[in-house]
């Protein structure tokens, strides 16, 4: 039989992309480079902000954050 493990704590992970860039709209590959966010893509990250604020409000300070290089 195998040996009962302690319960581990909830693990939620979120996978978020940035908004439209000028590089997505040209359909051109950036690589890298920081391509400026467009109209578009500026309401798409204020619209995961804001989703994020009503689901999690301030709780996600303590949360562990990491980001692509690009």
């Amino acid at each position: 039989m195998p040996e009962a493990r302690p319960p581990r704590p909830d693990v939620e992970i979120l996978f978020v992309r940035h908004g439209e860039t000028v590089h997505n709209r040209e359909r051109r590959m950036s690589g890298h480079r920081d391509a400026p966010l467009t109209l578009a893509g500026l309401r798409q990250a204020e619209g995961v902000g804001r989703l994020l604020a009503a689901r999690y409000g301030h709780g996600l300070a303590g949360w562990r954050w990491t980001t692509s290089p690009a």
